[in-house]
């Protein structure tokens, strides 16, 4: 192996590695340490839970390094991103100086993290175009595994991984939805080009499709369970098959996810009744309130009983927002703010904003909402591409089908949820696509 190989082979195990470990950050205990004290540092660090927060640290320093050495071209779309992401910490500052904490660094260092690491892919154009695809695809089916580990919970729940008796990561349901539904629109991208759907492996792909769409069901997630229904229409697009079998296809496929759902509910609950009954009647008085509350708390949006849903949340943060300083106005508060105002206005359980041009606005103001507005306008340009040049979309890989159309999916989430706008799996998955599309639409 030559020296230019084994450079090659270094950046790619380094890129792979930083995919990995960025997307393990997510949702760290680190990030929540309030403040910044060497001490409480240290101590928590000890912990493997932990240690994924200080992951995008140290990537992004390396990033940094290596951008500036090679003089890499950063491209507009990422300047776009980095733009929202750098509103963000100009709210962080406008919010009072003290109240910077590693909880509000996580969510600016990460996502500049995973964007230079984008960057420095383009070093290896082909290799960047064959791997990430199926790096998304590896990853999320390791993670998926959740749903059978310990401390797994059907409906409003989630689940862990633990590494030698120590919580490596915790999912809850609305997540573990989310990545089925990624994972459900890959394997809909790989079967848009099939002419047929009755043979064996065809049928297995088919099969564990629904069944993923029954967790999705069963997870209770309105938005995730909508985004489904639209992934399932993916199916419209395969152009070697008539209209009416694609037809029956979506029904067999909605109605079949509905039924396994409910079997699997029942057999749940049926488990449940037994194990109820060999309890003491306090017993199950306790666990039928618990069962109670947490399903109020989800149709409320996790927020007390005066106020609840979406759009009480909408009204009671614009009406903060329009009693706000004029600075606060423009420069924003800062990542994760809305849960704060949420919080103090009585909401609980940690309530967001559930949308994510709200999201943009609370946290990097005027300045945010229009860093965003040009993403989003950017995304709707990307669309038009596709229907300028349909021998892009429906000629070429099931890859260029789910990079290129996934997107539009969190355009519609981010409506009812803060999605692309803030640090989260929404966000990976949003910045991946756009680089990937970006590739080829150069080519």
């Amino acid at each position: 192996m030559g020296i230019n190989n084994f450079k090659e082979f270094i950046l790619k195990f380094y890129l792979i590695s930083s995919f990995f470990l960025i997307i393990l950050s997510l949702g760290s205990n680190l990030a929540y340490i309030e403040h910044i004290d060497l001490s409480e540092f240290f101590s928590k660090i000890k912990n493997i839970n932990n240690v994924r927060g200080l992951f995008p640290l140290i990537i992004f320093t390396v990033n940094i390094y290596i951008i500036f050495k090679k003089k890499l071209v950063i491209k507009k779309y990422e300047y776009l991103l980095i733009g929202l992401i750098l509103s963000y910490f100009i709210g962080i500052i406008n919010n009072k100086i003290e109240n910077i904490n590693l909880f509000r660094i996580h969510f600016i260092i990460a996502p500049i993290a995973l964007i230079t690491t984008l960057v420095i892919s383009r070093e290896l154009n082909e290799f960047t175009k064959r791997i990430i695809f199926y790096y998304l695809l590896i990853f999320f089916l390791i993670v998926i595994t959740i749903l059978f580990y310990s401390q797994n919970r059907i409906s409003y729940g989630g689940g862990s991984i633990s590494l030698f008796n120590e919580q490596i990561i915790f999912i809850n349901s609305n997540g573990i939805s989310r990545i089925i539904c990624l994972l459900n629109f890959i394997i809909l991208s790989s079967l848009t080009q099939k002419i047929n759907y009755f043979n064996l492996k065809t049928i297995f792909i088919l099969t564990i499709y629904i069944f993923l769409s029954s967790m999705i069901i069963l997870s209770e997630g309105r938005v995730n369970i909508t985004i489904m229904l639209f992934t399932t229409l993916l199916i419209f697009l395969n152009q070697k098959i008539n209209f009416l079998s694609k037809l029956i296809l979506f029904l067999f496929i909605i109605f079949s996810s509905i039924i396994v759902s409910i079997t699997i509910n029942s057999l749940i609950l049926k488990k449940e009744t037994r194990l109820l009954k060999k309890e003491t009647r306090f017993e199950n008085i306790k666990t039928t309130e618990t069962f109670k509350n947490n399903v109020n708390i989800f149709f409320q949006n996790d927020v007390t009983a005066e106020r609840f849903g979406r759009f009480q949340k909408w009204k009671d943060l614009l009406e903060f927002s329009s009693n706000s300083s004029t600075k606060a106005i423009f420069l924003g508060n800062g990542p994760e703010i809305d849960r704060e105002i949420l919080t103090n206005l009585g909401y609980k359980w940690n309530a967001d904003s559930a949308n994510s041009f709200i999201y943009s606005f609370l946290c990097g103001g005027l300045v945010g909402l229009i860093f965003y507005l040009f993403i989003v306008l950017l995304l709707i340009n990307n669309l038009r591409f596709f229907f300028k040049n349909n021998q892009y979309l429906f000629e070429t890989s099931s890859a260029n089908i789910f990079f290129s159309i996934f997107p539009i999916m969190l355009l519609l989430r981010s409506f009812f949820e803060n999605s692309i706008a803030s640090w989260s799996l929404d966000f990976i998955i949003f910045t991946t696509c756009l680089h990937y599309f970006y590739l080829h639409k150069t080519d």
